[in-house]
């Protein structure tokens, strides 16, 4: 049995979100990875947050792509 500290949270991107991601992505590694970011990012520009994009938001897995490349 593992641990109360383990804690595995599986967030599904939306069609919109994926269908970006699939276009920018070039390589498999850089879609994984930016699968797992655009959710944390989502999560941490939400309204309420003070980082709230707004209608930018719509940005957000593009520029998740874009980081995870550079890295």
């Amino acid at each position: 049995m593992r641990s109360s500290s383990f804690l595995l949270t599986i967030t599904m991107l939306t069609k919109v979100d994926e269908e970006q991601l699939q276009r920018v992505c070039v390589n498999e590694e850089t879609l994984f990875a930016a699968r797992k970011l655009v959710p944390l990012a989502k999560a941490r520009t939400k309204q309420g947050s003070g980082h709230h994009l707004a209608e930018l938001a719509t940005g957000l897995p593009a520029i998740c792509a874009y980081l995870v490349s550079k890295q």
